[in-house]
């Protein structure tokens, strides 16, 4: 899957008259430190003359638990995580803000959807001002982009609903998907039925 993500970049790189300039790794690490710190150290085994730097795109409920204590061996540990992760690799972390729906816990029958915005950004400015968090923001390692309402609306959680839901046949899900995924990625999505039968991917 992500192979024909990465195929599709390059598509548009080479459209825009750029260089096809994407790789795809597979990584055994659950922690996104620990990918970053493979990744980069196998950048430096390139011996480019160019420093490399790496931008990792997540979403907020991966930027949410990566800054939350309960997940590392102690306090030293998360902080040595960190000075290694921005200082030392010089790393960031973009996340995009997403549509208040896609935030199906600030959704209720009584709030309005200005509402669970409003609620929405109060989550976020509470997690960019936590302090773990902040010194990194402000340093510029951490960052929220305001991206197009159309694709703040697009939530992979709803992609896997829809391809797991057995009442929907397979021509309406790839009716569905043309406006969620790349062209490349419907048919895949469809016939490799990687969400179904249990199956997580």
């Amino acid at each position: 899957m992500m192979t024909l993500m990465a195929k599709d970049v390059e598509r548009i790189q080479t459209a825009s008259g750029h260089a096809a300039n994407v790789a795809v790794g597979l990584v055994d690490k659950p922690l996104i430190f620990a990918k970053s710190t493979l990744t980069w150290d196998l950048f430096k085994q390139q011996q480019s003359p160019a420093k490399p730097r790496l931008h990792w795109v997540v979403g907020f409920d991966t930027l949410y638990r990566v800054f939350q204590l309960k997940y590392y061996p102690s306090l030293e540990e998360f902080q040595q995580q960190c000075l290694q992760f921005f200082e030392r690799e010089g790393t960031t972390f973009v996340c995009a803000r997403r549509d208040p729906s896609s935030y199906p816990q600030l959704i209720s029958g009584e709030s309005s959807e200005q509402d669970a915005e409003q609620q929405a950004r109060r989550e976020e400015d509470k997690l960019l001002a936590s302090e773990n968090v902040a010194p990194w923001v402000e340093r510029g390692s951490v960052g929220m982009l305001d991206i197009d309402p159309d694709q703040a609306k697009l939530s992979s959680t709803k992609i896997r609903s829809l391809l797991k839901d057995d009442s929907v046949d397979d021509k309406q899900k790839k009716e569905r998907l043309e406006g969620l995924v790349p062209p490349s990625l419907v048919e895949y999505l469809v016939e490799s039925k990687i969400y179904r039968d249990g199956a997580e991917g």
